[in-house]
């Protein structure tokens, strides 16, 4: 027999003239060249004529007790990586601009890159699309082919956050980026972008811009308390400055973030004529600015002799909405001069939310005058606030008036005084107002509820059909509690079951409120929901 036609072996003479062959070693001569394996290194460095791919073992007297075969292991070739998992993979889902999702207003966030891999066999095309959002950021590129195998890095760009009518609501400059591509089966993959406005937002609560203390007498002291209020959400120190000795006022004080403080502006004149000055505000350098400073406030006022009221200014504090109003305060009014009468009115006039009353609490008429004896004597007026009502704003010093007390002695001006009161209470909120999608897979709609007002509140939400399956829509975010301000925002995420095609489902998703929560608004609403395909 031809050994080369049997199975490679190991022609072993051994004595009586029998061959053996063992298997997996091509016997001499046997085959091209390049059957034979190559030589491998011997023990003492020398080459061997083939591998020790066959083990013989012989007894004592050289007879073949046990001969055994060991194959060389197969080559394998590497399995190729396309094919495996998902045919488009994009990364990451979510991305924050500048510091934790905050940027400066004035200034520019870096871009920041998505990453989308085609793990497919072939290649496909993709589309970047700002399904929100499109104001405030560009991708580049937005579109474009990626082979079987390859990676396409989008740069997502942000604008420039506006330091005039700038915004720091929580992530108000968001939106979101929907990746498409024609792999097969693939949906669609949507990336979350989040950034929000930082810096300080100064509102002072003098609708005029203007503090007016009428008359004061020599020797005495007026003064008015407004409130400034830092509507952002970065902390700074206020100046205040004024330019004569006549009138002064809280030279700086710091404010945190949707923080309130109650500087008081002074005037006490020296002589017998009408005084003006301006007050001016400042922030340290460098401070950002969301909004423009607070425009300068005119100071004006008039020394008299006479007549003499006191306090001028009368500060009643925050008040819960629907709750008891708060007590009354006295303002009193002295005379060392001749007889006189005196005239009390209110700026707002039936619209106050203040009435008035004398010292035993019987209502005065706005606009009649009462007589006032020759001095020294006195009258007593009571200032009395009424319930806060909703709807009521939460703004700071929203129930502010002037109590303006006039009189008929000689070179008397018309005194002021300074009326202040904040309605406290949430005032919730739920956007969008509306949710519409027109999709043939599950969809997914973000929502947010939040208080703009000044007291947190407990909330529910309900999401529920009103036309389809009872589970068309579903919510995640169901109840919680909602702080007031900056960060008074909570947001959830709607899952929406498609319907068959040419049809539509119908739902709504409904905000209520907390027992016992404190609101100055109605509750928006229920927001509409709608599905088709």
């Amino acid at each position: 027999m031809n050994p080369c036609h049997s199975r490679r072996g190991l022609q072993l003479f051994l004595g009586g003239g029998i061959a053996l062959l063992l298997p997996g070693v091509l016997a001499a001569g046997c085959g091209s060249s390049g059957d034979r394996p190559p030589p491998i290194e011997s023990r003492d460095g020398e080459d061997a004529a083939s591998p020790p791919e066959a083990a013989v073992d012989t007894s004592h007297d050289g007879s073949v007790v046990e001969t055994a075969a060991v194959d060389a292991p197969a080559e394998t070739s590497p399995e190729a990586s396309c094919g495996t998992g998902a045919a488009a993979e994009v990364a990451p889902v979510s991305l924050a601009f500048g510091t934790g999702g905050l940027v400066n207003c004035g200034s520019q966030a870096q871009s920041q890159p998505v990453t989308i891999k085609n793990n497919s066999c072939s290649s496909f095309t993709w589309m970047g699309t700002l399904t929100s959002g499109s104001t405030y950021y560009q991708l580049s590129p937005n579109m474009g082919t990626i082979p079987a195998g390859g990676t396409q890095v989008v740069q997502v760009i942000p604008a420039a956050i506006p330091s005039a009518g700038g915004e720091v609501s929580q992530n108000f400059y968001g939106g979101t980026v929907a990746i498409t591509t024609s792999a097969p089966g693939d949906s669609s993959h949507v990336v979350q972008l989040n950034m929000s406005g930082q810096g300080v937002i100064l509102k002072i609560s003098l609708t005029s811009q203007a503090v007016a203390f009428g008359g004061v007498s020599i020797g005495q002291t007026g003064s008015s308390q407004f409130s400034v209020t830092n509507v952002g959400n970065v902390a700074t120190t206020v100046s205040f400055a004024t330019g004569s000795a006549a009138f002064s006022v809280t030279p700086s004080f710091s404010i945190g973030a949707n923080e309130a403080k109650a500087p008081v502006v002074t005037f006490s004149p020296t002589m017998v004529q009408p005084y003006q000055d301006s007050l001016i505000t400042s922030v340290p350098q460098g401070t950002p600015l969301c909004a423009a400073l607070p425009p300068t406030i005119a100071l004006s006022g008039s020394g008299t002799t006479g007549v003499a009221v006191q306090p001028t200014n009368l500060s009643f504090g925050p008040v819960q909405c629907n709750q008891p109003a708060a007590a009354f305060q006295t303002v009193t009014i002295t005379n060392n001069g001749a007889a006189t009468t005196y005239t009390p009115t209110l700026n707002l006039g039936v619209n106050s939310p203040y009435t008035l009353a004398d010292s035993n609490g019987t209502p005065l008429v706005l606009g009649t005058a009462v007589v006032l004896g020759a001095g020294p004597s006195s009258a007593t007026i009571r200032v009395v606030p009424n319930p806060v009502k909703t709807p009521s704003s939460t703004a700071p010093d929203a129930l502010a008036d002037t109590l303006v007390i006039t009189t008929t002695s000689a070179s008397d001006q018309p005194h002021n005084i300074s009326l202040h009161e904040t309605a406290q209470g949430a005032i919730l909120t739920l956007a969008p107002t509306a949710v519409t999608v027109n999709s043939a897979v599950v969809a997914f709609q973000s929502y947010t509820v939040g208080n703009t007002g000044n007291y947190s509140a407990g909330f529910t939400i309900t999401a529920a059909t009103t036309q389809g399956p009872a589970n068309t829509f579903t919510a995640n975010l169901t109840s919680g509690t909602l702080s007031s301000g900056v960060g008074g925002t909570q947001s959830g995420q709607l899952t929406i079951q498609p319907p068959p095609m040419g049809s539509q489902y119908l739902g709504t998703l409904t905000l209520a409120a907390a027992p016992g929560a404190i609101l100055c608004q109605d509750l928006p609403p229920a927001t509409p929901l709608s599905v088709t395909h």
